[in-house]
């Protein structure tokens, strides 16, 4: 039994220190081959993470460069739409500031049409309408000129800009010529050559004036000569022979369509009715004191 334990306990300690030996070199190989992997592995993943950044030093400035041109793409794509959203906002105020000139034409053009109605709606027409109207005009033309300037600058000659600016021109030249001649039509005290030449000044503006118009402004010259004792002359005014010599005289109230026989009809009816016009105001003078003008009182035509 001892031997047996004996042996079987050398047995067991031999084998068991072999086995330990033996167990000791494996986990030592084991080890070692454990710790050349990882050192291999620490080794691949020191090369791996230094090529990493060798390939990220590398690629840094094409990297910034793309990032770069990305922003200045975008900086761009912000500009060009600021700059289209500013040039449709000029757009848009350009097209409003022509809308309301095209718009003072308009009511230019409506007065005109007033004073040639045949009606005589001249006759009633307010001064200070038309002056009004003359003052928006001006303002206009004042305030806008570096605008319409530079529209048409940008948009060549013939654009929408140039032709309402000649409009807004011509239409200030003819509310002027227009309030010039209704201020001497309804002052009494006008001289009748004063207006006469304002409504010549019209008639070159292609302005046609109604035979009321004409008729007044027909009866305070004759008036006129007869203040100053020129009745020759009053009778010459109201000739239609004499058109050369008086352009404003009778010739200018009569109809142009007429045949002879009617015509000459309607020149002595305009006659007798001009003469005995020219009586009554005679007999309607002011008392004045010696030495003063005797004025005479005109009615309302």
């Amino acid at each position: 039994m001892s031997m047996l334990w004996g042996g079987d306990i050398s047995f067991l300690g031999g084998g068991g220190g072999g086995s330990d030996d033996e167990t000791q070199a494996k986990k030592k190989a084991k080890v070692g081959g454990t710790s050349g992997t990882s050192r291999a592995r620490r080794a691949t993943t020191v090369d791996s993470k230094s090529t990493n950044a060798n390939v990220a030093n590398a690629a840094a400035p094409s990297g910034a460069a793309s990032d770069a041109g990305g922003s200045d793409a975008a900086s761009g794509t912000v500009f060009a739409f600021q700059v289209g959203g500013q040039s449709k906002k000029n757009a848009a105020a350009e097209t409003r500031e022509l809308d309301k000139s095209e718009g003072l034409v308009l009511q230019a053009n409506q007065l005109k049409f007033q004073v040639e109605d045949s009606r005589g709606g001249v006759m009633q027409l307010s001064l200070s309408k038309v002056t009004s109207l003359l003052e928006k005009l001006e303002t206009r033309l004042g305030e806008s000129t570096a605008l319409f300037v530079d529209m048409i600058r940008c948009q060549g000659p013939g654009c929408r800009a140039e032709t309402v600016w000649h409009q807004l021109k011509d239409c200030k030249t003819l509310v002027q010529t227009i309030s010039d001649f209704i201020e001497a039509l309804q002052d009494k005290e006008a001289a009748p050559s004063t207006l006469s030449l304002r409504a010549t000044a019209l008639r070159d503006l292609k302005v046609t004036l109604p035979a009321q118009v004409n008729n007044a402004i027909c009866q305070r010259t004759a008036v006129a000569m007869c203040e100053d004792d020129k009745f020759q002359e009053v009778m010459d005014f109201l000739n239609p022979d004499c058109e050369d010599k008086y352009p404003d005289g009778i010739t200018c109230v009569l109809p142009k369509d007429l045949s002879e026989d009617a015509l000459r009809l309607v020149v002595r009816e305009f006659q007798g009715g001009c003469i005995s016009h020219v009586i009554n105001q005679c007999f309607l003078r002011v008392p004045t004191p010696s030495g003063c003008p005797v004025k005479i009182l005109l009615p309302d035509f």
